[in-house]
């Protein structure tokens, strides 16, 4: 009964989750996202861009700013490099 109740919990929680990331738009700053969907799991950051990484989405901000600038789900980006690799290998094939 506890592992049906765990599970059950653990998709309300995935699925609330979700949601909050579809109210992050561009030109949030880093604390509203903070406050939207909690501290991500790593944070990245370089002279122009700055990006947090959840268990399901990536949000970049512009670094001068602070502001979002997109969101993306983590699922994707994955099929976006797959995409982009089948386009590379068929350029390759090509040659």
């Amino acid at each position: 009964m506890k592992a049906i109740l765990s599970a059950m919990l653990a998709i309300v929680l995935t699925t609330s989750c979700a949601d909050d990331f579809s109210k992050i738009k561009p030109g949030l700053t880093s604390d509203e996202v903070k406050e939207l969907v909690g501290e991500p799991l790593q944070k990245k950051d370089d002279f122009f861009v700055r990006e947090w990484i959840y268990e399901t989405h990536m949000v970049s901000f512009d670094a001068a700013s602070d502001t979002v600038v997109k969101v993306q789900s983590i699922k994707e980006m994955i099929l976006e490099t797959k995409k982009l690799e089948d386009e590379f290998r068929k350029l390759q094939e090509n040659l």
